[in-house]
């Protein structure tokens, strides 16, 4: 998945002489204007705003488009189309009118709240990439997603920009669900919750893009580790796993099978015969004969798991070791 530095405008201008001084924020050493106030345009990739046009012109600059609209004071938002140089000025803006606001490949819109920048970063690591530093819910813009996805961003986890993907914390949300559910996703962003295995293969399979991913995990004595893996992918009708290497400096062992199906209670798809491996276990995953990691099953204490029921990955303790917490986690890598 590609990431498109979109610049932010920063335009200065001189109160006395009347004159217009750009400067970009990435090469200024001087300030050749006194008596200058300042005034930015924040950018939104592949989004333009319609029905609103004030002025249009061929061929110039992003910067021009930019000088023009901050010279008109009817102008409150320009449309910049990077193939021919188009300029579109608006008389209004996206927050005005959210209804036409819409999705345009190759133009850049532009206006003065800082907001707009947002519905650049496609994942919580561009997010984090533009300096935001706390964990939460976020809205990121993946090109699958054009009116946004609504996920939880951790961004403190090595180095941070995770969207989390599930979080089992307190047994507060039941996770013995059918197909459909672990398809389309379910519980609380700020609590427990399966992100969805739509989105998940939404995401991982996007053209040009790579990602890891991270699991943390905790026993009930406090004790903390961590297991993660590099070009991770879902795919297919049955949301087939995949990655390509395992972190060898992970805490928590290798407990992941690849290349395998994900199974629920009302869908087989292990390899294990004589019954589903959901049953035996109690948790949706993405089981092999009944292996070594299911992080989906029943929340219980460690005195009541048998027979690898629980929420487990096994080469922790090296046994059916129900946990406390964990999460899932995934990220860009390029």
């Amino acid at each position: 998945m590609e990431t498109q530095s979109i610049p932010t405008l920063f335009l200065r201008v001189a109160l006395l002489l009347c004159l217009v001084c750009v400067i970009s924020s990435l090469s200024v050493q001087k300030n050749p204007c006194s008596a200058v106030r300042h005034f930015a345009f924040h950018g939104a990739a592949n989004r333009a705003l319609k029905n609103f046009e004030l002025h249009e012109s061929v061929g110039g600059r992003r910067v021009v488009c930019g000088i023009n609209c901050h010279a008109d004071p009817r102008c409150k938002s320009f449309n910049f189309y990077e193939w021919d140089g188009t300029c579109v000025l608006n008389n209004a803006s996206r927050e005005a009118h959210p209804e036409d606001f819409v999705k345009t490949p190759g133009s850049v819109y532009y206006d003065a709240d800082e907001g707009t920048a947002l519905l650049s970063c496609s994942s919580c690591k561009q997010l984090r990439d533009a300096g935001y530093r706390t964990s939460g819910v976020y809205t990121i813009y993946p090109a699958a997603f054009s009116d946004g996805l609504e996920v939880f961003c951790d961004m403190e986890a090595d180095g941070g920009g995770w969207v989390v993907i599930q979080r089992r914390q307190d047994g507060s949300e039941d996770f013995d669900r059918p197909w459909k559910d672990y398809a389309a996703g379910f519980g609380n962003l700020s609590g427990e919750f399966w992100l969805g295995n739509t989105v998940l293969q939404a995401l991982t399979s996007a053209p040009g893009g790579s990602w890891k991913m991270r699991f943390d995990m905790e026993d009930w004595m406090g004790g903390k580790v961590w297991a993660e893996y590099s070009g991770v992918r879902l795919s297919g009708d049955q949301y087939t796993l995949t990655f390509n290497a395992f972190n060898v400096a992970s805490t928590a062992g290798d407990s992941l099978a690849n290349n395998y199906k994900f199974s629920t209670k009302d869908q087989d798809n292990d390899l294990y015969s004589p019954a589903n491996c959901v049953f035996i276990q109690g948790g949706a995953w993405w089981h092999t004969a009944c292996g070594s990691s299911s992080l989906n099953g029943p929340y219980l204490q460690p005195s009541d798991t048998e027979g690898g029921r629980g929420i487990y990955w096994y080469t922790f303790k090296n046994a059916y070791y129900s946990l406390k917490t964990c999460t899932m986690k995934i990220s860009e890598t390029r």
